[in-house]
């Protein structure tokens, strides 16, 4: 095969001349053409390509001009552009606000939302390639949105020869929630790679847009509590009630420290609980404890049990009850009442005759459950001297208690006739808070009892006294005296034949 060889001097010959230049005939005359007309095109002594970023115009704004790199060494990830630099802004060509003209910039595969108002620590992986020989890669992140890049924003690494990848953590303070700008650098010259903006003699620049997100509130600690009482109503003294006090984290922080405190009833026991280490968010707790119904509570008419729960947030003080997360709740046990009266009366003796004085005692017993206030005692039977009671008229009745009354009354000649004394009693009392106002709220009880009076003997004289005689028809055994019925018998046999003689001699006449 025949080949056409030829030396050329690039620098001297015109393109015209370099495109007619023929070579071997493997290698497409247009091909070559078309090489050595780009080579032709650049003229002896240009200088080199560089790499911008492309962060807005003000951030490359001062004396050392924007921030460049001479397309050499080492690269911020795998890909890289040359840019020109805009002479009326003095920045990149394809700076902007997007930060995004630079379609070379793939070193980081993410940054950010950062958060504002805190100051936070933030750390990201940047990837490198051809780091033949040790490298520095530094970046900046505007935290205070000044539109400049300063040193207290700065992060630095070294790259070992061979690496692929740096990591620079930065700790600042995102000042508003805006867009702002991370800014990356690499080169083999520290000096030039340390500072945010200027030349660099190897390298590459790369921009990225960062958004500062608001802050989200803290995770928002809440404590619920809820307090049962079993059985729900109670009527007697000395019933027991279970008391349920049950706490859940019905937030999304978890809680530390749980307290549980209950009003101090009196009689209450001591809470029996769970573990109280920690309660995480949707995690309950509960606690019991017993008491038994006193006469107070029947009073009352309800027993009210206010509870509560105290817990510890995330970052709270345990010497500082101010900042606890708290929860209130109350068990109410209502209070079944009954209200009764019992009334009992006795005769003694319980038979009498006509003149016979015998006492009433009349006896009111409070039945129900609570107390009664106003208890009075009366009977309408006529005659009746007046009651003594104790306690006295008026007074108050505990539940089971007494009241006694007495009074006397002497048997008359109606009550003999009748055989029996019939007595009326009453009781009436205030139940609680009734109206004093109001008869018809009383708790009241009645009764009546019979007095048997043993009626005269018939033929009886107006002394009520009899005329003693045998019940066999036999005359009354003699005692040996003069008989006065029967001196008077024979003194009326005497008159009366008299008075029938004087009788005979008037009709003669």
């Amino acid at each position: 095969m025949n080949r056409f060889r030829t030396t050329v001097d690039l620098a001297a010959v015109r393109p015209s001349r370099l495109i007619r230049t023929w070579t071997s005939r493997a290698v497409g005359t247009h091909a070559v053409a078309l090489m050595l007309a780009g080579l032709a095109a650049a003229p002896a002594g240009a200088a080199p390509p560089e790499d911008l970023g492309d962060a807005p115009a003000a951030f490359d704004f001062g004396d050392a001009g924007p921030a460049r790199a001479t397309l050499a060494g080492p690269r911020l990830g795998s890909d890289v552009t040359a840019d020109a630099i805009d002479p009326e802004t003095g920045a990149s060509v394809n700076a902007g606000p997007t930060a995004k003209g630079d379609p070379g910039d793939d070193a980081l595969s993410g940054f950010g939302p950062l958060r504002t108002g805190r100051l936070d620590t933030v750390t990201t992986t940047v990837a490198l390639t051809r780091v033949s020989t040790s490298a520095r890669v530094c970046g900046w992140v505007d935290f205070d949105l000044s539109e400049s890049f300063t040193s207290a924003e700065r992060a630095c690494a070294t790259a070992a020869t061979g690496a692929t990848s740096a990591t620079l953590t930065w700790t600042g303070r995102p000042a508003d929630v805006a867009v702002s700008y991370l800014r990356l650098r690499v080169g083999t010259t520290a000096a030039q790679v340390e500072r945010p903006v200027g030349l660099s003699d190897t390298g590459e620049v790369e921009d990225y847009p960062v958004r500062f997100a608001a802050t989200p509130p803290p995770p928002r600690p809440a404590l619920t509590l809820t307090a049962s009482a079993t059985p729900s109503t109670v009527s007697a003294v000395g019933q027991v009630v279970t008391y349920r006090l049950t706490a859940s984290n019905t937030g999304a922080a978890p809680l530390t420290d749980l307290a549980f405190v209950a009003d101090g009833l009196p009689g209450l026991g001591r809470l029996s609980c769970g573990t109280l280490t920690s309660l995480d968010p949707g995690r309950s707790v509960a606690c019991t404890a017993t008491r038994k119904t006193t006469q107070a509570d029947l009073d009352f008419g309800s027993v009210v049990n206010l509870a509560r729960v105290s817990a510890e947030a995330p970052g709270g003080s345990t010497t500082d009850p101010t900042d606890d997360v708290v929860a209130l709740d109350e068990a109410t046990v209502g209070v079944t009442v009954r209200t009764g009266l019992k009334l009992t009366t006795l005769f003694k003796p319980a038979s009498a005759k006509k003149g016979t004085t015998v006492t009433l005692t009349l006896t009111a017993q409070n039945t129900g459950n609570v107390p009664l206030s106003e208890v009075r005692v009366r009977s309408t039977l006529q005659g009746l001297s007046a009651l003594t009671c104790k306690p006295k008229s008026g007074s108050s009745l505990a539940p089971g208690s007494k009241m006694v009354c007495t009074a006397k009354y002497t048997v008359s000649a109606a009550d003999a006739k009748r055989g029996k004394v019939t007595a009326p009693a009453t009781v009436r009392a205030e139940a609680p808070y009734g109206d004093p106002d109001d008869r018809a709220d009383d708790v009241v009880a009645a009764t009546t009892r019979t007095l048997s009076v043993k009626k005269p003997v018939a033929g009886t004289g107006a002394s009520g006294s009899t005329t003693p005689h045998s019940s066999t028809g036999q005359r009354l055994a003699d005692t040996g005296g003069t008989s006065i019925a029967l001196l008077a018998g024979f003194g009326f046999l005497v008159a009366s034949g008299v008075l029938l003689l004087l009788a005979g001699r008037r009709r003669r006449s």
